[in-house]
């Protein structure tokens, strides 16, 4: 009895060593296949490497012989056929391009000493030949065209050119045969490496079996009670834990903790759309940073926006709205839309928006702040494409300048509750041709609103002639204007469900009792005078009135008499080149600023802001003058006719002394009109 019981236990003991070899021969044989296949991996790719840097040598090595051949037939064809000094733009690139790839040569070779000596022969000898047509050149630009073959024929010359061209041929050859020598001998490795794999491969599936063999016998029974419980536990049944240690109580423990935890992720529903919808306020908290942080506060005109991001996205959009008072008073507005989403989206949407500020800045004409955009796009973000609307509108004369680069047109609202939009024809930044912009100027009455909007308001049914329908019945509802946030009005009640795309709108409305038109520009901020040319005795107390305000407001006195002279400046040009009916408004709205415009019912005319040719003439003295004396001067035509000046003048303010010296000006000397 007690022999059985030891029989037992060392058959135990067997078993036990049998299970810790299941376990340690497989995961030997997985090392040793694993430390073959990364040295195989290894080989291969330092060979590749090779590879291509042999590849790279011998292209520079052609483009050495390239450069050479560019430069001798530039020759030819100067010396033969076109003997114009351009035709030899090719030999002086080479001249230039010559020293640097012969860098490059011998930087790609540097590992193999060998080849470095053949690169450096082939540079000295590529110079040689250079310096021979260089002095081919020189000979045949010195008349000396029958010395300058016979040079080159001079057995010396001659056997430079040979001697470069079979150092050429053996720089290649050499490379082709490194190559190949690294080939043949990752071959061989590759072989023995095989063939050791293979032997492997052969000892460990023996050992693997035989041990499988000894140690089925007693894992038979565990095997089978362990797809019981799987079974079990797929059908939703409580099933038993297998005990042990081994690895099938193991896998039996991984069911049961697999189990579990797919019962606790689908009790995490809720909390895994709770972290989306963080993801997506975060996207759109991002969205809301790139976009303007408060817009324009200007008397008589009321901005208000709304950018709402995709319900079913959690990315960043490329819709965007912008509104910017400029120096002259005007106002920039843009809106557009940029083609997919994420990151690249916005990065291109904070470009353009820049882009478009920045040139608004110096020259606010829409065309050429379209055609800006439009180059910066393809030069900086070439295969993207992004619809724009930019405009620039003019509180003083209340006309909208702007330009469509495939956006959908803005809507006006007239005071009589029509709505009709602003059309213009133009394909989207990045697919447009150069100065194709439809530049087009409509005026925007007193109490209109004008809508601004991203194709996600019309589109999210689909539809667009049907979204658009109802956009127009919204903003021709008198309720929809009447309240403060025009455009989240807008917004809820043309997209009740949301919608699948961004959607950005920008609201403009023009106060019917604002200052607004020349006609009409009066009151606390704005002054306006109103004469014909020929009354030199108006004109004069509209100077003195406009130059009293100035003194008045805290303006020093030598920007008092600088605005003054700019004044009587335009208006000697109103008298020689538009005589008749004028208007000039002051516009003091801003702490800072003081913006003078001068209108006048003339043909128009264009700025240009230079001396004339005849430095003794009369003429074209005035513009330059107040160019030069302004911070920013601009003419552009009116929509009526005649042109409108608008003068940023510079407006210091005065250090108080005890009072100005300037004498302020009788009750007479007040607006006129």
């Amino acid at each position: 009895m007690a022999s059985a019981w030891a029989l037992v236990r060392r058959f135990a003991v067997r078993i036990r060593t049998q299970a810790v070899l299941l376990s340690v021969v497989p995961l030997t044989f997985l090392v040793a296949l694993f430390v073959i296949a990364s040295i195989l991996r290894s080989e291969t790719e330092q060979t590749a490497a090779w590879s291509q840097l042999a590849s790279n040598a011998l292209k520079q090595s052609d483009l050495v012989q390239k450069t050479i051949g560019d430069a001798n037939r530039a020759i030819v064809d100067y010396t033969t056929k076109n003997h114009r000094p351009a035709a030899l733009g090719p030999y002086r690139a080479a001249l230039r391009a010559l020293g640097p790839q012969v860098v490059e040569l011998r930087r790609l070779v540097r590992d193999e000493p060998s080849q470095e000596v053949r690169a450096g022969r082939l540079g000295a000898l590529s110079a040689d030949v250079m310096d021979l047509l260089t002095q081919y050149l020189a000979l045949w630009d010195a008349g000396k065209k029958t010395q300058a073959p016979a040079m080159l024929q001079q057995p010396r010359n001659r056997k430079i050119v040979s001697d470069w061209l079979l150092a050429k041929t053996a720089f290649d050859d050499a490379e082709r045969a490194n190559t190949i020598g690294r080939f043949t001998d990752l071959q061989r490795e590759v072989v023995l490496l095989n063939r050791i794999l293979l032997v492997a491969s052969i000892a460990g599936i023996l050992l693997t079996l035989f041990v499988t063999a000894m140690f089925g016998l007693r894992i038979a029974r565990r095997l089978q009670r362990l797809a019981e419980n799987a079974q079990g536990l797929g059908e939703g049944q409580q099933a038993a834990v297998i005990g042990g240690s081994d690895e099938i109580a193991d896998l039996d423990r991984v069911y049961h903790e697999m189990t579990q935890r797919i019962r606790d992720t689908l009790q995490q529903n809720d909390e895994a759309l709770a972290a989306y919808e963080r993801a997506h306020h975060v996207a759109t908290t991002l969205q809301r940073a790139l976009l303007p942080q408060e817009l324009p506060q200007i008397a008589g005109i009321v901005f208000d926006a709304v950018y709402e991001p995709a319900k079913s996205e959690a990315q960043v959009g490329g819709d965007w709205y912008d509104a910017l008072r400029l120096a002259d008073g005007r106002v920039l507005i843009s809106i557009g839309d940029v083609a997919g989403s994420g990151l690249q989206a916005a990065v291109i949407m904070a470009a353009m928006r820049e882009v478009i500020r920045g040139v608004a800045q110096v020259y606010a004409d829409p065309a050429t702040i379209i055609d800006a955009a439009d180059r910066t796009l393809k030069t900086e973000h070439l295969d993207n494409v992004v619809t724009a609307f930019v405009g620039v509108f003019d509180p003083v004369a209340r006309t909208l300048a702007y330009v469509s680069a495939g956006h959908p047109p803005p809507l006006v609202r007239a005071p009589d509750g029509t709505v009709t939009d602003l059309p213009s024809r133009g394909l989207p930044l990045g697919i447009r041709l150069r100065n194709d912009a439809d530049a087009r100027t409509a005026a925007i009455p007193a109490g209109a609103t004008v809508i601004f909007y991203t194709d996600g308001l019309i589109e999210s049914t689909k539809d667009v002639i049907a979204g658009e329908r109802t956009l127009r019945a919204a903003l021709a509802d008198p309720s929809t204007v009447a309240r403060p946030q025009v455009a989240q009005t807008l917004y809820d009640r043309v997209l009740h469900d949301g919608t699948h795309d961004d959607v950005a709108i920008l609201a403009m409305r023009v106060d019917a009792s604002s200052a607004g038109a020349a006609s009409e520009a009066a009151g606390e901020h704005h002054h306006r005078w109103s004469f014909d040319t020929g009354d030199f005795a108006t004109a004069q107390r509209s100077r003195l009135a406009f130059a009293s305000i100035l003194a008045d407001g805290g303006i020093c006195e030598e920007d008092v008499f600088t605005a003054e002279l700019i004044f009587g400046e335009l208006l000697s040009n109103a008298v020689r080149y538009a005589p008749g009916p004028v208007e000039v408004v002051l516009d003091r709205s801003g702490d800072s600023i003081a913006i003078l415009h001068f209108l006048d019912l003339g043909p128009g005319f264009i700025v240009m802001p230079r001396l004339p040719s005849d430095l003794l003439s009369e003429r074209g003295r005035g513009l330059f003058l107040v160019w030069s004396l302004a911070e920013e001067l601009n003419v552009t035509k009116r929509i009526d006719g005649g042109s409108h000046a608008r003068v940023v003048l510079t407006a210091r303010r005065a250090r108080k002394r005890g009072g100005s010296r300037r004498p302020k000006m009788a009750q007479a000397a007040t607006d006129t009109g």
